[in-house]
């Protein structure tokens, strides 16, 4: 049996402008990589603010360079494997997910009882 040819999305403005920002970030791992600054560098932060991790500048353009590849294989391969498919399914029956949240308690909140009776009620067709 013969398939049916995969249909190909045509390249828009978004896979430019993708493309164009994975060359600059290369671009940039390139320059740190060879002009960049001898020694160690700040390479992680706390919560405070204060440096936990240091690194050189070897360790700062792979890192760049490593993650602008990566984004870019994901930017190229994320809308292949949708082609075709929707992009979310429609649910198969009424919603469950405030079913934790009720209660038969007296104290239980008026926004948590209208939640649990929305939730309860039979969805409505056209």
């Amino acid at each position: 049996m013969i398939e049916a040819p995969t249909p190909r999305r045509a390249p828009g403005l978004l896979d430019g402008a993708a493309i164009v920002v994975t060359a600059v970030e290369l671009a940039l791992a390139g320059y740190i990589w060879r002009f960049g600054p001898a020694g160690r560098i700040p390479m992680h932060f706390g919560l405070h603010g204060e440096v936990n991790g240091w690194g050189d500048r070897a360790e700062a353009a792979a890192l760049i360079g490593g993650l602008a590849l990566a984004m870019g294989g994901l930017y190229a391969v994320l809308p292949a494997m949708a082609l075709g498919r929707p992009m979310m399914r429609p649910a198969a029956g009424p919603s469950v997910w405030p079913a934790p949240l009720c209660s038969s308690s007296p104290r239980s909140s008026p926004v948590c009882s209208s939640i649990c009776r929305s939730a309860r009620a039979p969805m409505r067709t056209r």
